[in-house]
């Protein structure tokens, strides 16, 4: 539930604009149209976090971080393993109530939504998880337009919500996850992670099959179309950003050096993966899927 304060609009550490509403919003539960076209919810090179001790307030707020340490916090857990993620999601849940009309925690959230959505197994969860990335990041959106973060973790919401909806509702909004990773760019084109996540929307969408390219030309006047060589360009740009960071990107990599025909380098791009350390759940998953791809590609090697 919202918890109104009467207060004037704030900047926060990070330097994103927070308001306060007048009145009480409904918080929405139900997942919203979107489209997943593959967009990776990978991260770049993890480090180990370690616990610093809480800052205690007075008042009602004992035990509860100032906003600036909690975002400084988070973002230590984020880079870190498993436990870690799952630390954070606890932590973000227990301020809640005392911060979710701030723009920088409201993404944040939906980060460790997303985190902890890739952990779960059972269907209820990783649902819920997905629904609650993409109302965070709604409503940090609400709050503030002009923030690079928000725009990726929104698409990024938007991409694991789409798990649980039909191929139409799929197809439908490809164009607005599209829109938000191109606005994010355009606000900070220099982060690895959403070049990444552009090639994949590339790469996805050159891998609907006949039956789904079809349902788009109904739906759009010019439905959703790319070619493997932009996503071999995203994901190239991404690793001269972040050189050797990102398992995923690599075995992305080696996927379009294949799909373009170039055995060599798609080998060449799977061992540099299989080099890159496994700190969490979707990195030993992408380094079981290389090792498969180059057991498969072996053989063909000139």
């Amino acid at each position: 539930m919202c918890v109104v304060r009467q207060c004037t609009p704030t900047v926060n550490s990070k330097g994103e604009k927070s308001k306060s509403k007048k009145t009480k919003r409904k918080r929405r539960t139900s997942p919203v149209d979107s489209i997943r076209f593959e967009c990776g919810t990978s991260h770049f090179r993890h480090r180990q976090v370690e616990s610093p001790p809480i800052s205690v307030n007075g008042g009602d707020h004992v035990g509860k971080y100032p906003l600036d340490k909690l975002l400084n916090r988070a973002d230590d857990l984020h880079l870190g393993n498993d436990e870690d993620r799952e630390e954070s999601l606890r932590l973000m849940q227990d301020h809640e109530t005392l911060y979710d009309e701030e723009s920088g925690f409201l993404w944040r959230l939906a980060r460790t939504h997303v985190s902890v959505y890739d952990l779960r197994v059972s269907h209820e969860e990783r649902h819920l998880h997905a629904s609650s990335a993409v109302d965070c990041a709604q409503r940090a959106l609400m709050l503030c337009t002009d923030s690079s973060d928000i725009y990726k973790w929104l698409a990024i919401s938007l991409g694991a919500i789409t798990d649980f909806l039909p191929t139409k509702q799929k197809i439908e909004t490809g164009w607005t996850l599209r829109d938000h990773i191109d606005r994010a760019i355009e606000l900070n084109e220099k982060d690895a992670i959403l070049r990444y996540i552009r090639g994949r929307w590339f790469y996805g969408v050159c891998q609907l099959t006949w039956i789904e390219r079809k349902l788009a030309a109904t739906l759009f006047a010019k439905p959703p179309s790319a070619k493997i060589e932009q996503a071999l360009e995203e994901f190239q740009t991404a690793e001269k950003l972040a050189p050797k960071t990102n398992k995923s990107n690599q075995f992305y990599l080696a996927k379009c050096e294949y799909e373009m025909g170039d055995v060599d380098a798609a080998l060449e791009w799977l061992e540099k993966a299989l080099d890159l350390p496994c700190t969490n759940k979707d990195d030993r998953d992408t380094h079981r899927e290389c090792e498969a791809m180059l057991v498969r590609l072996q053989p063909r090697r000139r």
